[in-house]
């Protein structure tokens, strides 16, 4: 997460809501002193975004409710982050802006071992905007809060759910 925070600047979200890297490996590598295996895990969370924000849905789709991550929780079809959390992850993409606020929880979603969230935040990256995760995730971070993120079923239909907690 840190290494990513470096390239915030270069990232941008196109007019599919898909995120776009404007640096090349090369540069990746020469001037932001990226491994192949970093370049490789941006490669892995923009592929993981691009490809989520089209995910589609049903409420069958497998999620291990109640898992605990060190600290993301998720229950009910929703990622739940702590303050800590929050300040933890978002605090600099939030300066940086919305893409990197989608790159951080794309990163996270390809990453984060503990089933169940990286399920939930394939499929949020593309039900929000990016304006209105930032949005959301900027109220807790300023108002001390946590954050959720998912979905709350209303039969076969999954409608976005967002807020602090």
């Amino acid at each position: 997460m840190k290494k990513l925070s470096t390239i915030y600047s270069m990232l941008e979200l196109n007019k599919n809501n898909h995120l776009i890297l404007n640096v090349s490996d090369s540069e990746l590598k020469e001037d932001y002193d990226f491994s192949v295996q970093e370049i490789e895990k941006v490669h892995a969370t923009i592929a993981f975004q691009i490809q989520n924000t089209a995910t589609q849905i049903t409420d069958t789709t497998q999620v291990n409710d109640g898992i605990v991550s060190p600290m993301l929780h998720v229950s009910d079809w929703k990622v739940y982050f702590t303050n800590y959390d929050v300040r933890m992850y978002f605090s600099s993409a939030i300066q940086a802006g919305a893409p990197a606020v989608v790159a951080t929880l794309a990163a996270l979603g390809s990453t984060v071992a503990t089933p169940g969230v990286g399920t939930v935040l394939g499929v949020v990256v593309g039900l929000f905007s990016a304006g209105a995760i930032t949005y959301q995730v900027t109220q807790a971070m300023v108002n001390d809060q946590g954050f959720y993120i998912g979905v709350d079923w209303n039969g076969a239909f999954p409608n976005p759910a967002m807020g602090t907690w």
